[in-house]
């Protein structure tokens, strides 16, 4: 799999980025340090709703439909088992927070997320 890059040679030069982006390799290393640490006292929904959250944080703009992985890739992500993890995203979906876009795809309608639910 190819993957385009952001960034040409001549920036590469620059110590100027190689100092702006191994600084935001750092901040994404502690943020992923606090995630964990916030994942491991969460239940099984604040988890779900964890993963959910960090997959936004990937998007250009809130409003995109989000690709979500596979019942059994999200499991892996919170260390959940597949059946909690179908049960919640189940949940989300009667309540109307996610709806379905095609095979791997899902709008999630965030504020109601963050109204209907609480997680920190």
């Amino acid at each position: 799999m190819e993957v385009e890059r952001c960034y040409n040679d001549e920036q590469l030069r620059e110590p100027a980025f190689r100092l702006a982006v191994a600084e935001a390799m750092a901040q994404q290393g502690q943020r992923m340090a606090c995630l964990k640490a916030v994942l491991q006292q969460a239940n099984a929904q604040q988890r779900v709703l964890h993963m959910l959250s960090a997959l936004k944080a990937f998007l250009a703009t809130p409003d995109q439909a989000l690709w979500l992985p596979t019942r059994t890739e999200m499991a892996d992500f919170p260390d959940l088992n597949h059946a909690t993890v179908s049960r919640v995203i189940a949940r989300l979906r009667r309540d109307g927070v996610i709806q379905r876009v095609g095979t791997n795809g899902a709008v999630v309608a965030w504020e109601r997320l963050s109204q209907t639910y609480s997680f920190r």
